[in-house]
């Protein structure tokens, strides 16, 4: 039997790395660390080293060169330990500014190593002639049976084969006969998926739900999932629903310690008018009838992999009490939480939902988590479905995953078409025996057959062997703590109540979230954000990982709170609002997977250590900057110049340098981000992404009222300022922020841009030229009220910074070998030299307002936050180390910030009005 080592090691950080003093990771003290886990009891289990592959120090530089090397030991004598300088294989990129990474978000997806990558090219031009599987002929012939091939090969890498659940030797040893029916399983046949959420939804439209009509509306089909399931799993209520079945979400808690008593509630008419009089069957998260979880709660058997309980045969089967008359429901569940790594008593689960006595339950059981680091034996497990996605545990091939569907359950996904009325589904090539084009008449194939629609991916199938032959070769409480004792770190889930020889340990994923010496939390955005730019770039995942419920449960936030946060915040899944009213809205996620390395944990932990552990107690910038204001004279002024101006006609594209330009009267550059370029889906492109967008060079012709547009290799592109603009668009979505606009130009510009970037883009312009200030309120907020912002910019209409900022970072970089960078890195539209405050670090921080003497007063509406657009080079569009440089020293409020945002002092609505500002300008800044 494979037996994965990810879970071991995990478990070990937790035990014998998490919990240690974090040092800096000087070679002579990762040495030692290192040394003191391989001699701990869990450390030499660790790597492999009894496999055929090896152990993983050996081979884990030529397989992912591109992620941080193993520190090598010498055994010889213990005074002889080294770091191993062996591995000169340097990443697959000629860009020398390329850096070893730290890969923590195996559950997300693990990594394919290069030896697979090469085996999977290999094969594929070895297999070249390969014919679609639904034709004729030796090719496809060829085709089908390697296929059935790959087929075998899963169902007995998940030990789906039919067969004894439990082993004859063991039958025998209890003293049985002949075995029972409930001992032998039927086994399993293999549908090939895009993935995980495609064998969801085959089994969520095509289960024999009932709507109760034959029975005046009573005995409906019940759809149960656990709380902590996937987005994935919770979107089957919605085929569902459609059939007239209803829904009900249990915590796991209460499935686990749920009998026969509890799902005969679950599914009976009392049960079900109570969630019909709450509406659409929507029983919330709620736990059992009663609550107090009466049946078979006892765990009878915990086996060391945390999977397998051992029942005996005596218990009581499906077939015990199943008959065909019976309404169906289905019970879905993950076998492994990807938030927080919680193993579910699977078995127990599923064999208590078969003990009810009205009813027939079915089970899901979502493996697509606990596959990707252990063993799943599918046929002790004994689910009716299964699903699974192969590139969580190799890596390569994308696209392809599985349903199993046990043999004995498979008359419930494909029943007669006896009924075409109420049976109606889509079909597609391969998956009927007959269709008449002219006539409502239709046969699907027999059997699971006809939820194959049209011709399956089948090259990809097939390279699926080359990933378990690599398989099979392979045969967090965080004790970080700040100078006044706070913990930095808050776990989630089963770690952060594990204890010592627990015998269920959790899987290798631990979520967790950062808190800083005063309580505050950290926002997983920040975190995220600046672990990609450290020494050693590290990616995990944030959020909540598509895993709403155990996210909210871990979190304390009830659904009112998490409808409160959308409808107030506009918090969706997948954004970067991190922390609201004070709260965590999601977590960071790390997990390990079969190629991770000691050095990956130790790594982490180092960069938690320096990055948000406070050693003593410092001032924070926001108290340095109350000090230094209550030290200064109230109001006190200083002269400063207007060395250049810059404009931005389309949002992210390059600068246009100006000698002399117009206002607006609420300080706004005229036409100064006034157009950005979008996506088919309103988003806004920015330069981050798309590099190329440095070289477009917009210019603004007033005499003429024409804009040039000009790009390399492209001809010069010319639109007048007066044409109209059409179609308008609603949420045109700017960093975030939700904008209005138009259309603007001839399907000729929308070609223009979109031949240049090599993606299908349209140019847009706000709304006719009319431009409303955010209020004081934030700026999302103030756009979902309707407000128009000034253009497409950010936060304010001017960005201003001066050249002792951009002198003292330059400094740093220099000092650390990396490019210096010039003002257009920052994308300012006014940069200003003074004399007064040369010795200041970055002056503007203390400025309150900036007068333009005569013409205008401008008063400071807050910081500018950095993101990683600053280390794009605006000439070359290479990238540097800007953000990372700026996040060592300005870092304030979980944000890097460089520079100020200025507005028009008591205006509301830019209008006509304007005024003229040029360089040499002498402006005054107040503090």
């Amino acid at each position: 039997m494979i037996k994965h080592r990810a879970t071991v090691f995990i478990r070990t950080q937790h035990t014998h790395i998490l919990k240690t003093n974090v040092k800096p990771r000087t070679h002579c003290k990762i040495v030692k660390r290192k040394q003191a886990f391989l001699q701990s009891t869990h450390g030499r289990k660790y790597g492999y080293s009894s496999t055929a592959k090896g152990h993983i120090d050996t081979w884990r530089g030529k397989e992912f060169p591109s992620l941080i090397l193993p520190i090598s030991l010498t055994s010889t004598n213990s005074q002889s330990l080294h770091v191993n300088n062996t591995h000169t294989h340097l990443p697959s990129s000629h860009d020398k500014n390329v850096e070893r990474e730290v890969f923590l978000d195996y559950a997300g997806s693990a990594i394919p190593s290069q030896s697979l990558l090469q085996a999977i090219f290999k094969e594929s031009i070895q297999n070249q002639i390969l014919a679609n599987p639904h034709s004729n002929g030796p090719a496809a012939s060829r085709t089908e049976s390697q296929i059935d091939e790959v087929k075998k090969e899963l169902l007995d890498f998940f030990h789906a084969n039919a067969g004894p659940k439990y082993g004859y030797e063991k039958i025998l040893q209890a003293g049985e006969g002949d075995h029972c029916e409930e001992d032998y399983h039927s086994g399993y046949e293999v549908i090939f998926t895009s993935g995980t959420t495609q064998a969801l939804q085959i089994v969520a439209e095509n289960f024999a739900w009932d709507d109760g009509r034959e029975r005046d509306g009573t005995g409906k089909s019940m759809l149960v999932y656990s709380h902590n399931s996937h987005t994935s799993v919770v979107g089957m209520r919605e085929p569902a629903m459609r059939r007239g079945a209803l829904f009900q979400c249990q915590t796991l808690d209460d499935i686990e310690m749920a009998g026969a008593k509890e799902f005969e509630s679950w599914g009976g008419d009392s049960f079900q008018d109570k969630l019909k009089d709450n509406g659409n069957g929507n029983g919330n998260c709620n736990g059992n009838d009663d609550g107090n979880g009466n049946g078979n709660g006892n765990d009878d058997g915990n086996n060391e992999d945390g999977y397998t309980y051992d029942f005996g045969s005596g218990a009581k089967g499906r077939n015990g009490y199943r008959t065909e008359a019976a309404t169906k429901h289905l019970l879905a569940f993950p076998l492994e939480c990807n938030f927080s790594g919680r193993k579910s008593k699977a078995q127990q689960i599923i064999r208590a939902s078969r003990s009810a006595k009205s009813g027939t339950w079915y089970s899901m059981l979502d493996i697509a988590k606990a596959a990707s680091t252990s063993t799943v034996n599918l046929r002790t497990l004994d689910p009716d479905f299964a699903c699974i996605s192969f590139y969580k545990i190799f890596g390569a091939p994308t696209g392809i995953g599985a349903l199993f569907v046990k043999r004995s359950s498979k008359t419930v996904l494909a029943p007669e078409w006896n009924d075409s009325l109420k049976r109606r589904r889509y079909f597609g090539g391969g998956s009927v025996d007959i269709q008449l084009p002219f006539r409502d008449f239709a046969r699907p194939r027999s059997s699971l057959a006809s939820l194959v629609h049209g011709t399956i991916n089948f090259r990809s199938i097939l390279a699926l062997r080359l990933g378990l032959v690599e398989i099979k070769q392979l045969s967090m409480g965080l004790d970080l703590k700040h100078y006044n004792g706070r913990s930095v770190i808050e776990l989630y889930g089963e770690w952060n109540t594990l204890k010592e020889n627990y015998p269920q340990h959790p899987g290798p994923e631990i979520s967790f979230n950062i808190i800083r010496s005063d309580g505050s939390y950290v926002g997983y955005n920040e975190v995220s954000k600046l672990a990609a730019l450290s020494n050693t770039p590290i990616q995990f995942r944030t959020g909540c990982f598509c895993n709403l419920g155990a996210c909210q449960e871990a979190l304390k936030i009830d659904e009112e709170k998490a409808k409160y946060n959308y409808e107030r915040s506009g918090k969706v899944c997948g954004d970067h609002l991190d922390v609201i009213d004070g709260s965590p809205t999601g977590a960071i996620r790390v997990s390990i997977g079969k190629d991770s390395i000691w050095e990956d944990i130790d790594t982490l932990l180092t960069f938690l250590e320096r990055t948000f552990v406070s050693k003593r107690s410092a001032l924070s910038l926001e108290m340095q900057d109350k000090q230094k204001s209550f030290s200064m004279t109230h109001n006190e002024s200083e002269e400063l110049r207007l060395k250049d101006i810059y404009l931005f006609p389309i949002k992210s594209c390059a600068a246009m340098k100006v000698d002399r330009w117009q206002m607006h009267n609420c300080g706004k550059l005229l036409f100064d981000r006034e157009c950005a370029l979008i996506d088919s889906a309103g988003t806004a492109l920015r330069l981050s992404r798309y590099p190329k967008m440095a070289f477009i060079r917009p210019f603004l012709d007033l005499d003429k009222m024409i804009l040039e547009v000009c790009a390399p290799g492209c001809s010069k592109l010319v639109i007048d300022l007066n044409t109209d603009a059409s179609s308008p668009i609603k949420d045109i979505n700017v960093c975030g922020n939700k904008c209005n606009g138009k259309l603007w130009g001839s399907h000729a510009v929308s070609a223009w841009f979109t031949e240049y970037m090599g993606v299908q883009c349209w140019l847009a312009r706000a709304n006719d030229g009319k431009y409303f200030l955010p209020t004081a309120i934030s700026a999302t907020e103030a756009h979902r009220n309707g407000s128009n912002q000034a253009g497409f910019e950010n936060e304010a209409p001017l960005l201003l910074l001066s050249m002792n900022s951009i002198n003292v970072l330059n400094e740093l970089l220099l000092n650390k070998g990396y490019p210096g960078v010039n003002a257009k890195h920052f994308r300012p539209n006014l940069v200003v030299t003074t004399e007064k405050s040369s010795n200041d670090i970055n002056p503007e921080d203390q400025w309150k307002s900036i007068t333009i003497p005569a013409k205008a007063e401008l008063v400071v509406t807050g910081q500018c936050a950095r993101c990683s657009m600053v280390d794009v080079n605006p000439e070359s569009g290479m990238k540097g180390r800007t953000l990372r440089t700026l996040s060592e020293y300005r870092r304030r409020g979980g944000q890097i910030t460089f520079g100020i945002f200025l507005k028009q002092t008591n205006v509301t609505q830019c209008d006509q009005s304007m005024l003229w500002i040029q360089s040499g300008d002498v402006l005054l800044a107040k503090r």
